[in-house]
């Protein structure tokens, strides 16, 4: 396996939708591990965080954990959407509803 070089060690931030990606490398291990840790834009939650042994495999995991978030907030958004524009039956009205069909 070819030893990454210097300048590829450098960390690396891809931001997306209100999240933003390190990669990071911890070169004191052997070999080297690459560090992938995903949060929002202004917060300190880690949504995500993986370890990988290559800075392409870390680029990789990022850009998937980005993609991930991104397709679940639109998700959430559009259950909102919905959830307003919907009456929901409450577990009394269903359980009648069930009973009825008995």
């Amino acid at each position: 396996m070819r030893a990454e070089k210097g300048r590829n060690k450098m960390p690396h931030r891809i931001n997306l939708d209100g999240f933003f990606a390190d990669v990071i490398c911890d070169a004191q291990t052997v070999p080297a591990t690459w560090h992938c840790i995903v949060q929002p834009q202004g917060g300190k939650q880690i949504l995500f965080w993986s370890q990988e042994t290559s800075r392409q495999g870390a680029l990789q995991s990022a850009q998937e954990a980005l993609h991930d978030l991104k397709m679940n907030a639109e998700n959430a958004g559009q259950l909102l959407a919905t959830i307003g524009q919907k009456k929901f039956m409450t577990l009394r009205e269903t359980m009648q509803r069930l009973r009825s069909r008995q």
